[in-house]
């Protein structure tokens, strides 16, 4: 049953774009664009822009979790890998990713994470 004829049924039942990208097939882009308008994440806005400018990190599934932006390869399988982008109280970042050699990179600046990000997907 699809969300709009669930909430037909159970109108108490509530449902966010989102969900509704999840159940068309494509949540990637809607993620992309919570994450960029919500204030909740103002302070992150700029690594997100700069990380969403890119053709390649864009089509990651972008969340957050414990102050870390992790960018899932598969938004269905966790276990497909992620990069992980961590803040550093020192001013500089943290990038590691789930499934390659690299254990943990610290950077300065975002231009080098992107770099890293890249290289980690397989694209120098």
């Amino acid at each position: 049953m699809k969300l709009k004829e669930l909430n037909a049924h159970f109108p108490f039942m509530q449902y966010d774009e989102l969900a509704q990208s999840y159940e068309n097939g494509d949540p990637v882009a809607t993620q992309w664009g919570n994450l960029l308008t919500d204030e909740m994440f103002s302070s992150a806005r700029g690594l997100l822009r700069q990380i969403h400018s890119d053709d390649q990190l864009r089509k990651l599934f972008p969340f957050f979790s414990h102050g870390t932006l992790r960018l899932a390869r598969d938004y269905s399988d966790r276990t497909a890998g992620e990069i992980w982008i961590t803040p550093l109280r020192s001013g500089g970042y943290r990038i590691e990713s789930t499934d390659s050699d690299i254990n943990r990179e610290e950077v300065e600046s975002t231009d080098q994470i992107i770099d890293i990000a890249l290289s980690l997907l397989g694209r120098p």
